[in-house]
């Protein structure tokens, strides 16, 4: 009834974006909105033919019309379904992104941050920020980024940690880049990329090492 009743301003548009919202929020896909249009259609059409038939024109014109409402309608709802999925799925994107670039501090004045998967560029620029916030928050004075898990680093990547490096020493602050495996270490040399600024080390233990000896601590096994 309300398709029909030739409305069609703020409210109306209002009233189909709340549906799109509901069906996504409920889990009820765009298949089941099209499904029943479909039904509707098989329902009316035989109705129309009855009502008009002695006028085969005006049949036509009345079918038409109300498959362009319903077009019309389906757009509306299908399109704010979608756009409420993707603010969803963007969402969810970013939290995964803060989840799978943590900041740990495990000394104090040491932080590290373990990198596990593929690095891009919005990845590595989400990897700084969050590094150099921790830097300020707890007042560090050696930051340790962990690549053991990365596959691979292309320029991109490298001249971000470049970048990172500049800035955390910026903040007073020195970075260290850990777990730089044989394959990585001989791709950033092929790619001509010059990481001689950059102090790294084998593993993440041996960057501890250097965090505790740069912060004059001295590890001692009890007796």
């Amino acid at each position: 009834l309300k398709l029909t009743r030739g409305e069609y301003g703020e409210d109306y548009l209002r009233d189909r974006m709340q549906v799109g919202r509901t069906h996504q929020r409920i889990g009820l896909s765009p298949r089941w909105y099209i499904g029943a249009y479909s039904i509707y259609m098989q329902l009316a059409l035989p109705h129309i033919m009855t009502a008009f038939g002695s006028d085969m024109s005006k049949a036509w014109r009345v079918s038409q019309a109300l498959l362009k409402l319903m077009v019309l309608d389906m757009g509306v709802t299908i399109m704010t379904y979608i756009s409420e999925a993707e603010a969803v799925i963007s969402r969810q994107s970013r939290e995964i992104l803060e989840l799978s670039t943590p900041v740990i501090q495990v000394w104090d004045g040491v932080l590290v941050a373990p990198l596990i998967g593929t690095l891009d560029s919005r990845r590595t620029q989400q990897i700084m920020e969050g590094l150099l916030e921790r830097i300020v928050e707890t007042r560090s004075s050696v930051a340790l980024l962990d690549i053991t898990g990365v596959p691979a680093v292309d320029t991109q990547t490298a001249r971000h940690l470049i970048d990172t490096m500049t800035a955390v020493r910026l903040l007073g602050a020195q970075m260290v880049v850990t777990g730089v495996r044989p394959a990585i270490a001989q791709s950033l040399v092929h790619l001509g990329v010059d990481l001689g600024q950059i102090v790294t080390r084998p593993t993440l233990a041996a960057g501890l090492r250097f965090a505790l000896d740069a912060l004059n601590v001295q590890v001692i096994r009890k007796e």
